[in-house]
């Protein structure tokens, strides 16, 4: 059974990186799981219910050319796509399927660690 975890939790990285796949449809903020390319290896349920987005369709494809093409920035996908250690969390607009949402974004990365996290914490 794994603990609850917090969108603000200072050991988020770790646990989003030892938990099962399953675990992360558990979480109460949207998970997106990033490869060193920038492609999604998972995309958890609470992210599909606010987006619509089916994980099928997500998974395996460029997130931010395919998926996400609005944070496809140097403020998300740009510190993303670094090597180096990344906390940041963010206030953003989130555009899906002509609409806006006000969300709150957090990057998580450590050279460490394979793979990258968009964690979204929708606001509306």
């Amino acid at each position: 059974h794994r603990p609850v975890l917090s969108f603000d939790d200072p050991h988020a990285l770790e646990a989003l990186a030892k938990g099962p796949d399953i675990w992360l449809d558990t979480l109460q903020f949207g998970v997106v799981r990033l490869d060193a390319e920038l492609r999604a290896t998972a995309y958890n349920l609470r992210e599909s219910l606010c987006t619509g987005y089916e994980p099928a369709a997500v998974v395996g494809v460029p997130f931010f050319k395919d998926i996400a093409p609005y944070m496809d920035n140097p403020l998300v996908a740009g510190r993303l796509a670094q090597a180096g250690p990344l906390d940041v969390t963010m206030d953003f607009t989130f555009r899906v399927r002509q609409r806006r949402e006000p969300v709150r974004l957090r990057l998580l990365a450590d050279p460490k660690v394979v793979q990258r996290y968009l964690l979204i914490d929708h606001l509306g």
